[in-house]
């Protein structure tokens, strides 16, 4: 466990668990930023896209459905948390 910390302390090394948290993966540094460049260079995923409406309302809504239906089915949703969300205005 000892060589691990050092390993991670190391700014040469990108030290991540992997696994649930039973492997480590160890990969150079600068081959991770070379990655990590290479998929931001693909415009398509990160281009900003307008939208064609509001979503608070739509989101208003469907947080309420959820919380409503948690609280009716579970019985453990106070109703405060319901009324938190009745409370968003349009931005």
């Amino acid at each position: 466990m000892a060589a691990l910390k050092e390993l991670g302390n190391n700014s040469a090394i990108n030290l991540k668990k992997v696994d649930k948290r039973t492997t480590a993966l160890i990969m150079n540094t600068s081959n991770k930023i070379q990655k990590v460049e290479v998929q931001l260079e693909i415009r398509e995923h990160y281009m900003y896209k307008p939208l064609q409406a509001p979503m608070v309302k739509t989101t208003q809504t469907k947080v309420n459905q959820i919380t409503s239906m948690t609280r009716q089915k579970y019985g453990f949703l106070k109703p405060s948390a319901h009324l938190e969300f009745t409370s968003i205005t349009r931005l």
